[in-house]
């Protein structure tokens, strides 16, 4: 048997995990809190499988209550993102971004887009960002960091401000 990525959604958390021979190898959360007031059960649910193997990818919880999954790695997916509906348990391919990249941060602005920040390629570091629009369901750059950098933090301020500190810049540290 190969590598699976399997998710379960509870309690208004999804759990992704990537699996090989039943041994745990990288797992991701995301909490979805107008779903966490609904479900009493305390119990997993098995929903589908993300559209494309991942890991070293961002999941964001956008407005509407939906999760952004962006980048990560293997290369070959690192420019796909998809959508999570915790409505109707499923996923949806979404805009691809213009860089693929792993190690990035996505935060989400107050108007209700994602801006993804930094990381790297296969070989590169990445000083580049991106927004997401999910009113059009795209991506399109938006200017270039300071610093290119990796494994970094971007925190949105109370002034609607991101700031993006800390990571790498050194991509063979």
């Amino acid at each position: 048997m190969g590598l699976l990525a399997r998710c379960r959604y509870s309690g208004g958390c999804l759990v992704c995990a990537l699996v090989n021979k039943n041994q745990i190898l990288a797992a991701a959360l995301a909490v979805i809190p107008m779903l966490a007031q609904a479900e009493t059960s305390g119990s997993f649910t098995l929903v589908q499988s993300l559209s494309q193997f991942r890991k070293l990818h961002t999941a964001t919880l956008l407005a509407n209550g939906k999760v952004l999954v962006a980048g990560g790695a293997p290369f070959a997916q690192a420019a796909t993102s998809e959508i999570y509906d915790p409505a109707t348990q499923s996923w949806t391919n979404s805009g691809v971004l213009n860089t693929g990249r792993e190690y990035h941060t996505a935060t989400l602005l107050q108007d209700g887009r994602v801006v993804v920040t930094g990381g790297q390629t296969a070989n590169q570091l990445l000083g580049s960002t991106e927004l997401y629009d999910p009113r059009s369901d795209g991506w399109t750059n938006a200017g270039v960091l300071n610093q290119a950098r990796e494994l970094h933090t971007a925190t949105r301020l109370a002034n609607g401000l991101v700031l993006v500190a800390g990571g790498f810049q050194n991509i063979s540290s």
